[in-house]
């Protein structure tokens, strides 16, 4: 019986296939989750009219990750279809925002979380559209990405504010 299963493939399933600018896009989002962090730490220096060692550290860090950034973000930009980019440019404005929110460190809030959901599967629905995949299947990883993270994020605050409450009134 498994047998059968695994011989008889469903024909509304999109196998996927190779795609260099799908794997320089996935390759582009790592970083930038990465380069997040000291492009963070500038932006809060900057923010609060200071700048520390530790800020020009973090500049020169983020400074090399976003040149590799962009020489990935080149490459897809030459090597895909056009259509791969409509998913990014729908949602730059949304990271931007985000970046908005965590240079006033005031990334937990639910606006800017739910930014990075939408984020990160405009990139899922890059990646699948850089690897030829159908609109609509693109369109569908994206969503799924978002909401599975949106549901996490959603959790994730429920249960901060239920053990604060435990804790402000049995503390």
């Amino acid at each position: 019986m498994a047998a059968d299963l695994e011989a008889s493939p469903s024909p509304n399933r999109v196998q996927p296939s190779e795609s260099w600018p799908g794997l320089a896009l996935g390759l582009a989002a790592m970083i930038a989750f990465v380069a997040r962090t000291p492009l963070k730490l500038v932006l809060v220096d900057r923010w609060r009219h200071r700048w520390l060692r530790r800020t020009v550290l973090a500049a020169w860090t983020a400074a090399v990750e976003i040149a590799l950034l962009a020489a990935l973000l080149t490459y897809a930009a030459l090597n895909a279809d056009f259509g791969l980019w409509l998913p990014l440019a729908v949602a730059l404005p949304l990271i931007v925002l985000e970046l908005w929110y965590d240079m006033r460190s005031k990334s937990r809030r639910l606006v800017p979380e739910l930014a990075g959901s939408v984020g990160i599967g405009a990139v899922a629905a890059a990646i699948a559209l850089a690897g030829r995949t159908p609109d609509r299947v693109a369109v569908r990883v994206a969503a799924r990405r978002a909401v599975l993270i949106g549901i996490e994020q959603t959790l994730h605050g429920i249960a901060v504010i239920g053990t604060t409450a435990l804790a402000i009134q049995f503390g």
